[in-house]
């Protein structure tokens, strides 16, 4: 079985294209408000032109793996290494979809007042789910 690398950059996204949360917040490689309005805009072309939903987009050496979250009106974007398997990764999606749907419900997204704090909980759990991995799936390196 392939090993998953990290993931390098989590994003929630609402469908709008307003970015709400990057984990972790210290990379500033990418503009959070171009980008976030870039992939949406990408988003909801090829969903009214083709009728589907991007699942990834390779750009250069990295990838960008999508899941929607259709219950909280956002998108979920993770960056990882291209050469890691796209299936991998969205196996780890439906990780952190379900930990987002467990904390969160679509009138406290909606609510949402821009405060970083509203994540805190969140950020948590990715630091938790980060140290009890064996194999730092989520946003470390193995050694």
């Amino acid at each position: 079985m392939i090993q998953l690398k990290d993931i390098e950059q989590l994003w929630l996204i609402q469908r709008s294209g307003v970015p709400m949360f990057k984990y972790p917040e210290n990379d500033q490689k990418i503009d959070d408000s171009l980008f976030a309005g870039m992939l949406t805009a990408i988003l909801q072309l090829v969903r009214t032109s083709m009728g589907h939903f991007i699942e990834t987009i390779a750009m250069g050496d990295r990838s960008f793996c999508i899941v929607s979250v259709e219950e909280l009106d956002l998108i979920i974007v993770v960056q990882t290494p291209k050469n890691i398997k796209s299936k991998q990764v969205h196996k780890q999606l439906e990780v952190i979809r379900e930990k987002l749907m467990k904390t969160y419900t679509l009138a406290s997204i909606k609510n949402w007042d821009g405060s970083c704090e509203f994540f805190k909980s969140f950020t948590d759990q990715l630091k938790e789910e980060k140290e009890s991995d064996p194999v730092n799936l989520f946003f470390g390196t193995r050694d």
